[in-house]
């Protein structure tokens, strides 16, 4: 690849000596940089999204497919699964996601970013078949690591791959109908989970089916593009023109170019800077310079807090949450709980590019603590033993507030953060967008990690209610680090997101950028008529 670089044509372009990766463009260069975005888009962008949104499908697959399987697999490993066993089985899906997460971040840069996703659906093939022919427990939890790995590289690299290719007033829009079909895939996976919860073996079968999303995914694959970063990365600057070409074909040849030059200044002063760096370098260019840590530490703030927030423990454990509550078949609960997921994260998908990040964040965020507060209540009128041993039959009033609490808080996770959360990848700079991208990823896959592996510990040692009171907290302190720290990015192109981390975190510098582009495209509008 390093070879190839050098046919990228050399361009006119001069170099602010404070800010050396960021190029100074002539006015009219940002003009038809920026006129491209308000040209309509092709039908391939929207294919695109289709085809990536199968890895979202079998990633919310597999966190649906275990959250049933706690209750229906009964002594099929064996014997009866003990606290610390389903901690440990559970919990390994979020330790191979993190090692799946490294994996695809040290590669996606050399090897595109088609390959790691490649790879990942090629070993949730494999974890499948592990997992419904497990007969012991660490078969399944071999199984359940070798699943997290698998989805733990698509998930990492997805985002990014649609962040790359995505014009900048559909980018929210394209990676939330990825978290779109994250939720369809639970809601799949707990339907299936709770229709053969009769069946002996049935979780098997479960988890078999959810090998053919990963299949599709590898058959759809072939006909998706590189981004045009990675085509310019590997000199095929004329490659990459032509996908702008296809993806804005309204747009004329100068906007194309436009774009296409913008972009290739942006990765060739990213590839003088990294040529001959080792990722140790890279890593402390990521961790000491102030203007890619910042958005760094904003990308993983939310990342940590969605699951310190207790998202994942919620929706591996949620079964078990309703048997404490009374649910005769708490296994069917889960899809009331995912109907909501997916409801509130397709109305997300909507307005994210219309309302903003930031604008979304503060108020879903508040509207999560309230929900947890409310579950922390009910909790207190709810019988629960410190092993956690179900103590009703029927489900009173107390039990019903807490699934109403539940819901409530899982909508506003999923018209806010858990998209926002996957949007991150916009913040980083290009030169170590790889790098941060993957750091974000695993920030969220440790915590995942962490909080599934003690859940049922902390529902034990610190009760119900102060668990859920410890998840609202959590969030009360996200809100408090986006109001004072998370800057609104909507619709800017990832070429000029990095000017908002310059200095400080770029609340204010973001606000300035969005005013000025808004009066660039007004001008542009009322100059339209005399160019008739």
């Amino acid at each position: 690849m390093a070879s190839s670089c050098g046919d990228i044509p050399r361009l006119n372009i001069h170099l602010s000596a404070k800010h050396p990766l960021e190029p100074t463009r002539r006015a009219s260069d940002i003009s038809l940089h920026d006129a491209i975005e308000q040209t309509k888009t092709s039908k391939l962008i929207w294919y695109i999204t289709a085809a990536a949104a199968v890895g979202g499908f079998f990633y919310g697959y597999d966190t649906g497919f275990m959250s049933t399987t706690l209750v229906n697999i009964g002594a099929d490993l064996g014997h009866s699964l003990s606290p610390s066993e389903t901690q440990i089985i559970t919990s390994m899906a979020s330790l191979g996601a993190l090692a799946g997460a490294f994996a695809a971040g040290l590669t996606a840069d050399k090897l595109g970013r088609k390959f790691p996703i490649y790879t990942g659906s090629i070993v949730f093939v494999v974890a499948s078949v592990i997992e419904a022919t497990a007969f012991s427990i660490p078969q399944m939890a071999a199984g359940r690591f070798v699943s997290g790995f698998g989805s733990g590289a698509t998930v990492m690299v997805i985002p990014m791959y649609l962040g790359e290719l995505a014009p900048a007033k559909h980018r929210g829009r394209m990676i939330a109908l990825y978290n779109v079909a994250t939720t369809v895939g639970q809601i799949a996976a707990y339907g299936l989970g709770g229709g053969m919860s009769t069946v002996p073996n049935g979780w098997r079968w479960v988890a078999a089916i959810g090998s053919v999303s990963a299949i599709l995914l590898c058959c759809l694959l072939p006909i998706c593009p590189e981004t045009p970063h990675q085509l310019i990365s590997c000199g095929r600057l004329g490659d990459a023109t032509l996908l702008i070409g296809r993806m804005y074909p309204e747009a004329s040849i100068e906007q194309i170019q436009a774009r296409a030059e913008h972009i290739s200044v942006v990765v060739e002063d990213a590839k003088k800077a990294l040529q001959g760096r080792s990722l140790f370098w890279q890593a402390k260019q990521l961790v000491c310079v102030g203007s890619n840590l910042r958005p760094l530490l904003t990308t993983c703030s939310i990342m940590a807090s969605c699951q310190i927030g207790g998202f994942s423990s919620l929706m591996a454990y949620s079964s078990v949450i309703f048997s404490l509550v009374g649910f005769s078949n708490p296994a069917l609960i889960p899809i009331i709980l995912s109907a909501a997921n997916f409801l509130f994260t397709l109305f997300g998908a909507s307005v994210v590019d219309r309302w903003g990040r930031r604008k979304i964040l503060i108020v879903t965020y508040m509207g999560m603590i309230i929900g947890l507060s409310a579950a922390a209540v009910s909790f207190q009128f709810i019988p629960v033993s410190a092993d956690l041993t179900p103590q009703l039959n029927t489900v009173d009033w107390a039990g019903y507030m807490c699934l109403a609490s539940i819901v409530f808080y899982l909508s506003f996770f999923a018209l806010g953060p858990s998209t926002i959360g996957w949007c991150g990848t916009e913040l980083m700079p290009l030169e170590v967008r790889a790098l941060g991208t993957m750091v974000n990823i695993a920030t969220g896959w440790v915590f995942s990690f962490i909080l599934t592996s003690n859940f049922l510990s902390m529902m034990s040692k610190l009760t119900p209610s102060g668990t859920f009171c410890f998840y609202a907290a959590a969030c009360g302190l996200g809100w408090v680090f986006i109001v004072f720290c998370y800057p609104e990015v909507t619709a800017l192109p990832l070429e000029d997101v990095r000017q908002v981390f310059r200095s400080g975190f770029g609340v204010e510098r973001a606000n300035q950028l969005q005013k000025e582009m808004r009066a660039r495209h007004k001008a542009e509008k009322l100059e339209t008529p005399s160019l008739d």
